[in-house]
Parts: structure tokens; sequence; C-alpha cells
């Protein structure tokens, strides 16, 4: 998001899958344990996976597993650091590229509420929100996200986003419906709010997560 803010003439097309626009000031205190030597490194995965999940053998699991263990703790608390102070939902309606807002209905950071107003504030967006799906939707639900990300080269081109008008907008894409398991553009996004008569959306992150 910040390099199509920055560099909007460099960005031909946006994909936004389960991130935030907004701070997550719990991440500070999550930060501050990997920086202490106490945090559970592997608490995330009660967010990122069910309990059977990660009871049992699926591989995915004990890959992110080891991916939590093995981190730079220094790397892995900047990054938290960034994402617990980053602020770019007023700036979003500057945007003017093509832009998919894809969320996942179990995310507990970047949930789908606040995904949903991302996609408002974009003119020309698209939101879509896959059911029964967690934080790590790329890698849990590839046969779902793939589809969204693919129509772009199977349309070629998508219709040019709506003019600038005041407060956030919502233009579903032209290239078709959503794929199956995938609730469409217009079912799961709330009325437009006043951009600056809302508080910070939510983050409902456990500082231990």
């Amino acid at each position: 998001m910040r390099a199509a803010l920055d560099h909007p003439g460099r960005v031909a097309r946006l994909s936004l899958v389960c991130t935030r626009a907004a701070p997550c000031p719990a991440f500070h205190a999550v930060a501050g344990a990997l920086r202490a030597g106490t945090a559970d490194r592997t608490a995330s995965l009660a967010r990122w996976f069910t309990p059977a999940e990660i009871a049992g053998s699926d591989p995915l699991v004990g890959a992110v597993r080891r991916r939590l263990l093995d981190a730079d703790a220094a790397g892995w608390a900047a990054a938290l650091e960034m994402v617990a102070d980053f602020d770019v939902l007023g700036e979003l309606a500057s945007l003017r590229m093509p832009v998919d807002v894809i969320a996942a209905e179990h995310d507990g950071v970047a949930v789908p509420e606040h995904m949903a107003r991302m996609a408002q504030a974009v003119p020309g967006s698209a939101f879509h929100e896959v059911p029964g799906a967690r934080h790590l939707l790329p890698l849990q639900r590839p046969g779902v996200v793939a589809p969204l990300l693919g129509a772009w080269s199977a349309a070629g081109t998508r219709s040019a986003p709506a003019p600038a008008r005041p407060g956030p907008a919502r233009v579903p894409w032209s290239a078709g419906p959503s794929p199956a398991g995938v609730r469409s553009p217009r079912e799961r996004i709330p009325e437009p709010d006043t951009p600056r008569g809302r508080p910070t959306p939510r983050c409902p992150v456990h500082p231990g997560h």
C-alpha cells in the first residue's frame, strides 16, 4: 500500500490480501516480548489454524511452526512495530489503479469489517470475503485466492476506476462473479461511513499472539 501511495505511476494493479490500513497497537507488546525473549513464538498458531489442524499432521502447520521458532527476533519485532503504527486508511481514496481487497472470515487481525472499509475507501475497488478462512489465506486456500488474482490476466483489463468523489466509493470489478466459495463484493460491504467520523478500526489480537 505504501509503495502504491508513494509511487502510483509504478503500480498498475494492487491486490490486498489479509492486511490492514490502520494501526494495531497490540503488536507493540508482542514486539517487546520478542526482544525480551519472553514471547510465546507459536501463540499465533491458535489464530491461524483450528485446534484440529494443530493437533493433526497437516504439513503446513509444521512448516509454519518451524518458521516461527526459527525467525529472527529483532527482524520480527521490527516488522510488528511497523504494523502496529501503520495508518494509511485516510490516504486510500487517492489510489486510482484497480484494487482487489480479499479478506478471510476468521482473520483475527485483518478482520473483514476493516478490510471492507478499505475497499470502500478505494474508488473502483472490489471486496471479497472467503468464508471459513483464516489469516494465512494464500497458503491455506490457494485454490480460492488464485482464481481471484488470476482474473486480472484472464480479463485483460478492468473497468476504469470511478471518478473521485466525497466519501468512500464502491464499484465492483468487471471480470465477472467471484469464484465458488467466495462471497460476492456486494454481499458483505457495509454501508459507507463518514471517513473522519468513525474511530480507528479494531485490532482484536491478543498481546501474546
